[in-house]
């Protein structure tokens, strides 16, 4: 894993205003210049276009020293696999 401060979202299509408020504050507070920042928004809803519009907001503070990694929810591993498979599950 990379070094820096990692940050893990999860969001959809009903919390998108609140992803870039949250991304934008953490990246314009982030006070260590040594190390970036690395964004993980677990989703399964959130188009190319959400995502473009997410990049542009971060990008537009011209800081330049951070990473969106897009990864897929709980729940599309959970289509991939076997119940069984899930069985760690506890709730």
């Amino acid at each position: 894993m990379k070094s820096g401060l990692h940050v893990i979202f999860g969001a959809d299509q009903n919390v998108i205003a609140g992803l870039h408020v949250a991304a934008l504050s953490v990246l314009l507070n982030y006070t260590n210049k040594e190390r970036n920042l690395h964004f993980h928004v677990f989703t399964d809803t959130l188009t190319a276009e959400n995502l473009s519009v997410l990049r542009k907001t971060l990008d537009a503070t011209r800081i330049q020293r951070f990473e969106i990694v897009v990864l897929p929810c709980f729940d599309y591993w959970l289509r991939k696999r076997s119940p069984r498979s899930a069985s760690f599950i506890s709730m």
